[in-house]
């Protein structure tokens, strides 16, 4: 009987330590921004229990509306900068990846857009501007302590190569931003943090405003948290569209459906030769 009642009192005491850890946790997650607990509990965070937590707030529906997508779910909206830095801060980008993404300028009402075809692999970034129906006329190399630049003119590969020290290979694409770009702005004005999730995975909502008299301006992208890059972006000034980003394909493997001269591909270390195409050198 002694030995039922103390068997007992072990699982008793086995369940109110799994319930105290999970009311930690939840506390925790809680104080940093990224859950919302019953109201009831708001005091103890010093919240006000009847602050609205609707999407609404903070301008976050016109937001979402200018993505055009509507395929995905709002985890969490109004992040505090505390939550955004402790959830950038831990991300571990994956090394190696493709990204297929077109940007769009807009003047005058008229749109000039580019595609650009990423890949990056540790210590090798490259990337290829691909024209429609004529494949890459392109190249950029970042490997081994050089930036190379490759572009095809008259069928003849023309290269002209950098210290990779006095050449910033996204500043050349001037595309491409990462969770330590947004790191850096942290806790900064007219900055507003939403979680989203989607076909794309886990995804943070950045916004950006900035006004000036009679001249707005607002930025508006998506981070997606398992690469730790920027998948979609728009720029409005005076509620009209100047910029967008989107993305075509992301994934692990680079899966090009264009062609690439043999001048570029000539040009690539031979363990980027087997990723890309298979070959050996």
């Amino acid at each position: 009987m002694k030995e039922k009642i103390k068997n007992a009192l072990f699982s008793s005491l086995n369940v109110l330590l799994v319930a105290a850890i999970l009311i930690f946790i939840l506390f925790g997650l809680a104080k940093i921004g990224l859950i919302d607990l019953p109201a009831f509990f708001a005091p103890l965070f010093g919240k006000d229990p009847n602050a609205s937590s609707d999407l609404t707030d903070n301008g976050f529906s016109d937001i979402l509306k200018r993505t055009e997508n509507d395929s995905f779910t709002v985890l969490k909206a109004g992040l505090t900068p505390e939550s955004v830095r402790t959830v950038l801060s831990a991300l571990t980008p994956k090394e190696t990846y493709a990204h297929d993404l077109e940007y769009t300028v807009y003047s005058g009402g008229v749109g000039s857009s580019r595609r650009v075809a990423l890949f990056m692999d540790k210590d090798v970034s490259l990337a290829y501007y691909v024209s429609p129906g004529a494949g890459a006329y392109k190249q950029i190399l970042a490997y081994g302590g050089t930036t190379k630049i490759s572009v095809l003119r008259n069928r003849a590969v023309h290269t002209d190569t950098y210290p990779t020290g006095d050449f910033d290979f996204a500043g050349e694409i001037g595309v491409i931003l990462t969770q330590e770009d947004f790191l850096k702005t942290t806790g900064e004005d007219g900055y507003t943090y939403s979680l989203l999730s989607g076909d794309e995975g886990t995804l943070m909502l950045i916004t950006f405003t900035s006004q000036n008299g009679s001249y707005t301006q607002t930025q508006t992208y998506k981070l997606n948290l398992d690469y730790g890059i920027v998948t979609e972006a728009q720029c409005y000034e005076n509620g009209r569209l100047i910029y967008t980003l989107s993305t075509n394909r992301l994934a692990a493997q680079f899966q090009p459906d264009f062609g690439i001269p043999d001048g570029f591909s000539s040009l690539l270390p031979d363990k980027t030769k087997a990723l890309l195409f298979g070959e050996d050198g």
